[in-house]
């Protein structure tokens, strides 16, 4: 990853260079946001000389940009902000949320998304600011019914797919038409 603060300078060149890698993308997500920082995680002042330049590239390019950042250890389980290091960095973000695991168990996928920072009203939708959801879902089985119908121009015609949990089988139908040399 590009580092931003080069000797507790930002750096504008690198800036750029990164700019010119995401141009064309409309959705950035860095990850972790400590990978392109380069900078002391508790200082206010490099922390907000780091996320004003991208503050004002999505508002002047309309993209929505993502940054991943770590939590400190033990979850207090307010609805304050838990970020590890400078507060610049929530500062600057205008909706931050928290992901926690629920359970000690590493086979479970239960997590607890919490919404700590919300300054575009997200929360109508949501309807609560702590939600509970699996996150990583159970193994797909995907069974497979076909049937090929012959077309008039040489391809053939997939009628039915049938993807299901384990417990719940569940039929999607999907319409793919195989052309000789790819599908459309």
């Amino acid at each position: 990853p590009i580092q931003l603060i080069l000797n507790k300078k930002f750096s504008y060149s690198n800036f750029y260079k990164f700019k010119k890698n995401f141009k064309d993308d409309d959705l950035i997500v860095l990850d972790p946001l400590l990978a392109f920082y380069g900078g002391e995680e508790n200082d206010n002042s490099q922390a907000r000389m780091f996320m004003q330049p991208f503050m004002d590239w999505a508002k002047e390019t309309n993209k929505c940009i993502i940054f991943l950042h770590h939590s400190k250890k033990g979850n207090d389980g307010t609805l304050k902000s838990n970020a590890r290091g400078a507060g610049a960095f929530v500062d600057a973000a205008r909706t931050v949320y928290e992901i926690n695991k629920i359970s000690d168990s590493e086979e479970s996928n239960m997590r607890e998304i919490v919404l700590t920072k919300d300054n575009y009203g997200v929360i109508k939708h949501l309807k609560s600011f702590k939600v509970q959801r699996e996150v990583t879902p159970r193994p797909v089985i995907v069974a497979q019914e076909t049937i090929y119908d012959s077309l008039p121009f040489g391809g053939t015609k997939v009628n039915k797919t049938y993807k299901a949990m384990p417990d719940k089988p569940k039929p999607i139908m999907e319409d793919i038409v195989e052309m000789p040399g790819g599908f459309l």
